[in-house]
């Protein structure tokens, strides 16, 4: 079994949720890291998500009380689609008021 990990820089404009959790994070850029496997047995390299994780920077610059998250990348869509609809608007952001998901 091989693994491989992919990461990506996501940006949200408003605070946000994901999914029905309480937790509410700021706007900004998220570091999300997808790892992988690939599936034996197959004439063809095939790849197999096993784990997607938002990487949550510190509210402080101490990097140590930074922290991952797994979370399921269909929340995390959503999420960026909300936050996507609402940065459409022309209004100015209200940062006061997360995005539910």
């Amino acid at each position: 079994m091989t693994l491989r990990s992919t990461k990506k820089t996501v940006v949200f404009h408003k605070p946000f949720t994901l999914d029905k959790s309480d937790e509410s994070f700021p706007p900004g850029q998220y570091v999300v890291e997808t790892v992988e496997e690939s599936l034996k047995d197959i004439s063809f390299i095939v790849f197999r998500r096993i784990r997607t994780l938002l990487n949550i920077p510190s509210p402080t610059t101490n990097i140590a009380l930074s922290r991952s998250l797994e979370i399921n990348p269909d929340h995390l869509d959503a999420a960026l689609e909300q936050d996507a609809a609402h940065a459409d608007t022309g209004r100015p952001p209200d940062l006061g008021q997360a995005v539910k998901c």
